[in-house]
C-alpha cells in the first residue's frame, strides 16, 4: 500500500513500516500529520468550529 500511495507516513507503526514509510510518527494526535501535508492550524480550527465551507454531495448511484 505505501508503494501505491504518494506519501506512506507509519503513524505509531511497528518498526518494520517505519522503516519502509516516508515518514514516521510516533506521536498520540494527528495535528502533526495534517501540518505535514500543510493544513494550517487557522484551517484546522475553522474546520473544529464547522466554518470551514466544505459541504456534503451527494453521488449518484450507478
Amino acid at each position: 500500500m505505501l508503494g501505491a500511495a504518494g506519501l506512506g507516513i507509519a503513524f505509531n507503526a511497528k518498526p518494520a513500516l517505519r522503516e519502509v514509510a516516508d515518514a514516521s510518527l510516533s506521536h498520540p494526535y494527528l495535528d502533526t500529520v495534517l501540518f505535514l501535508l500543510g493544513v494550517t492550524r487557522g484551517e484546522i480550527e475553522a474546520a473544529d468550529a464547522g466554518d470551514c465551507g466544505v459541504r456534503r454531495v451527494e453521488i449518484p448511484a450507478d
